[in-house]
């Protein structure tokens, strides 16, 4: 015979509940996603060329102690000097650039201020825009992922 199979939570949210979370809270949400993606960036590349400084650092010493041959400490050391290159670069580029303009857009231009105003098909695309799962768990435990 038939099994339905059902949610194992035995209770429903309404979208007005939803709706409401959303609209009181959006704010440090998206202040908070933007505030950990430039934090993750910089901790990236930041790490990468302390990690180069320390090679080259290491490769000297190996080269002053006399445990590799100047060819070998040449080699290496132009290489890893590229890389730092490269890394310092990143590191400038990634100071200014930030794929997180669309989330501050949305702060930018306030858009919560004229939210009442539009239409329930045009709130659909508006929350579908910066919202990319929301998950509910447990009564009025309500969790966010933004697009990125």
């Amino acid at each position: 015979h038939y099994v339905e199979r059902r949610c194992d939570n035995q209770y429903s949210t309404r979208e007005s509940v939803i709706e409401e979370y959303l609209k009181n809270n959006i704010l440090q949400l998206i202040e908070k996603c933007i505030l950990e993606t430039e934090n993750r960036r910089k901790k990236q590349v930041v790490n990468k060329s302390n990690d180069l400084k320390n090679k080259l650092n290491k490769l000297t010493d190996l080269y002053l102690s006399d445990l590799i041959q100047k060819e070998k400490y040449e080699q290496d050391y132009t290489r890893y000097e590229k890389e730092l290159k490269i890394a310092l670069e990143e590191e400038k580029q990634q100071n200014t650039i930030k794929d997180t303009t669309k989330l501050q857009k949305f702060i930018d231009e306030d858009f919560m201020s004229i939210y009442d105003t539009i239409n329930d098909e045009e709130k659909q695309r508006f929350w579908r825009n910066i919202i990319e799962e929301i998950r509910i768990s447990g009564k009025d435990q309500i969790e966010v992922k933004l697009l990125d």
